[in-house]
């Protein structure tokens, strides 16, 4: 039912001012389970879709040694 939500939700309107990023969390996949990898895929879906996000991504890349350190909070 989630899937089917998101799905209208990004046909609707088909505006190209509006993104709508998802992550699901999975109780079977510990992989899927963490607020990191939220976070990471949600960065990683503003990076795909919305072209003025991908200077401050790749800012933040580069301040952490080309992703080889984690950002800091």
């Amino acid at each position: 039912m989630s899937s089917s939500i998101i799905e209208d939700l990004r046909t609707i309107g088909d505006s190209s001012d509006r993104v709508v990023l998802y992550f699901f969390f999975d109780v079977n996949d510990s992989a899927k389970q963490s607020v990191d990898k939220m976070n990471r895929s949600l960065v990683f879906q503003l990076y795909q879709h919305v072209e003025s996000t991908r200077k401050h991504v790749e800012q933040l890349y580069s301040s952490c040694n080309n992703g080889r350190e984690q950002p800091s909070t």
